[in-house]
């Protein structure tokens, strides 16, 4: 039904009302189109066939395509050209006060200038070596430790009697 050369109206997208022409068949349901529209891949379900066949070869160009179209009765639509470039607009540069008086009425300005202080001659200062602090002594926490673990050795001690007297008791019950 779709075949090449067969006129058809676009019924859907911003082309819709618009008669083209197959120019190639891609499978079953895309073909490309060309005509009083762009050329491009269509879904056959976007077209309505129109009862006319024209005779154009596969793939044939768009002015081909064209002229057959004019020569069959459609009306197209002129092919518009691309607008030239506009200028860009160019942004004016904002005067500061006194450019907006004339070079000549202005007063120069005067460079003043700085005069340099001589340069003081350092003398290389003599080290003074300070006083090295005395460590504090840590003979207090040493005695600490030792009382810790003396204790905890103690309860050591007393956990493993306890389990000996468990365990004999314990198998003089059996």
């Amino acid at each position: 039904m779709f075949d090449v050369g067969r006129v058809c109206k676009k019924t859907v997208g911003r082309e819709a009302g618009r008669f083209c022409v197959v120019v190639e068949k891609k499978d079953a349901t895309f073909v490309i189109v060309d005509g009083d529209v762009r050329r491009r891949r269509c879904n056959v379900r976007h077209l309505k066939p129109v009862g006319t066949v024209l005779k154009v070869a596969k793939r044939a160009t768009t002015e081909t395509v064209r002229k057959a179209m004019e020569e069959a009765g459609f009306k197209l639509t002129p092919k518009t050209k691309p607008k030239p470039p506009k200028e860009k607009p160019v942004k004016k540069r904002v005067l500061k006060a006194r450019e907006k008086v004339p070079k000549e009425k202005l007063k120069p300005k005067k460079k003043v200038i700085k005069k340099k202080a001589p340069a003081k001659k350092k003398t290389p200062a003599k080290k003074v070596k300070k006083p090295a602090k005395p460590k504090p002594k840590k003979v207090a926490a040493k005695k600490k430790t030792v009382k810790k673990s003396k204790k905890i050795v103690k309860k050591k001690a007393a956990t493993k009697k306890v389990k000996k007297t468990t365990a004999k008791k314990s198998t003089k019950a059996k």
